[in-house]
Parts: structure tokens; C-alpha cells; sequence
């Protein structure tokens, strides 16, 4: 697996994993402003299909909001994109964003 980035979200490593071990492939991006994660999976119909996942970390013990919260850039794709896109926080949240 590759690695991410030194300023990528801590739990996106067993989000990958998951995704990954349920047969999705998954291609990290490091561009400013866009998702994270493109995933790509077959439906139950066999027809390809994609979709966006940014990752943010869950409130940590002190209940800080650093990192959850999407920024500017981030603010402008999401508001101008049309597609699937959802911002997932653990490896289940992953699962059920591409439908598994």
C-alpha cells in the first residue's frame, strides 16, 4: 500500500485496508480541494462504479474539531460537484459509502 501523506487523516490507513479487502480499488489523491480517496467497485449488476471519499478523523479525546472540518477549497468541490462524494470516518462508514 502506499503511503500517505504526512498530513493525511491517522485512520486512513484501515479505511483503505477495508475497502481494499472487500475487492474495491482504491487510488489516493493529493490534490488540494479534492476527496481523498477515488474508490472504484463493480455494483451487483456488474456495472462499474466510482466514487469520492474524504477522509476526516473522528473527535479526539479532547473533542477538538482540527481535521474534521472541510476546508475552503474543499468547500468549493463540494459545490460544484455532481457525482457521488462522501466524507467518511471509520472503515464502516467507508464500506456502507460505496454500498457494501
Amino acid at each position: 500500500m502506499r503511503r500517505l501523506a504526512a498530513k493525511s487523516d491517522s485512520n486512513a490507513g484501515p479505511i483503505i485496508e477495508a475497502l481494499r479487502a472487500a475487492g474495491c480499488s482504491v487510488t489516493i489523491i493529493s490534490a488540494p480541494g479534492v476527496p481523498d480517496l477515488s474508490v472504484g467497485r463493480k455494483d451487483a449488476d456488474g456495472i462499474p462504479r466510482t466514487y469520492w471519499l474524504e477522509v476526516k478523523r473522528e473527535a479526539g479525546p479532547r473533542g477538538g474539531v482540527s481535521g474534521r472540518k472541510l476546508t475552503q477549497e474543499q468547500l468549493l468541490w463540494w459545490a460544484m460537484w455532481r457525482g457521488h462524494a462522501a466524507i467518511v470516518r471509520t472503515p464502516q462508514e467507508a464500506l456502507d459509502a460505496v454500498g457494501l
